[in-house]
């Protein structure tokens, strides 16, 4: 089993922004075989105040280091390491976006957002609808599973914090669909990221917190409006498996 995590930090979140830190732990078999902190400079580029605000770098605390680019030995790692790891992040759209710029291309990845939706159906209410990598670190803080002591909304931080909650739900997925070894279970995760989630309540909306049992029941006219009118997809594939 070949996994690496990996998380960015960058100075906004448009075409012309750059990372300016990554963090990575690439693991066979549960043993680290690859990790690095690295920053990157700025460039030209101004880091936003949100961005500021959030993971707390400054344009002095990078203009020292290399722009992060194709030529830098942290991106060859992840070259070198692509073809043979399935990556894991949690809301991966972004990075994947963020390195596609330096022709970073895979299909091999996890996200523990879709993830945690797939397997933490039934704790909607508790998670209000929100999935995010905290709130996860909250909820399984409550059941006694320890997390290491990092600053928040950092790169480093997040992917420790990653690691942690991605073994939750790696176990979890293990015992649920009944898998033998841990690359079935990779497997099965990386499905559950490019699957939709069949969900058992509508969040959002006048029928807020109705299982969609009840509102095929009650409204089964909404039902099909919604279906064709959401942009969600996850509410769409639900939808059509009542329809």
């Amino acid at each position: 089993m070949n996994i690496t995590f990996i998380d960015t930090e960058t100075t906004w979140i448009k075409e012309e922004d750059v990372i300016i830190q990554l963090w990575l732990i690439n693991e066979i078999d549960w043993k680290i075989i690859h990790e690095i902190n690295s920053f990157f400079s700025n460039w030209d580029r101004k880091i936003s105040l949100v961005s500021k605000a959030t993971h707390n770098i400054l344009e002095e605390n990078v203009k020292d280091f290399p722009v992060f680019s194709v030529e830098v030995e942290e991106y060859k790692l992840i070259e070198q390491i692509k073809d043979n790891t399935v990556f894991i992040w949690h809301n991966v759209q972004f990075d994947i976006w963020m390195l596609a710029k330096f022709w970073f291309q895979t299909t091999r990845y996890i996200d523990t957002l879709n993830v945690a939706k797939h397997l933490l159906q039934d704790e909607q209410d508790e998670f209000e609808n929100s999935y995010r990598q905290e709130v996860l670190k909250y909820y399984l803080m409550e059941k006694w599973i320890t997390f290491p002591t990092v600053r928040a909304h950092d790169a480093m931080a997040d992917v420790l914090i990653l690691r942690v909650n991605f073994k939750y739900l790696f176990d979890l997925a293990k015992a649920k669909f009944s898998l033998n070894s841990d690359d079935e279970t990779v497997e099965k995760l990386v499905e559950l990221t490019q699957s939709p989630v069949f969900l058992k309540k509508l969040n959002f909306g006048k029928y807020k917190g109705t299982t969609f049992d009840d509102l095929l029941k009650n409204d089964p006219s909404y039902l099909k409006w919604l279906a064709k009118n959401t942009d969600d997809e996850n509410v769409r594939f639900t939808c059509s498996k009542y329809l």
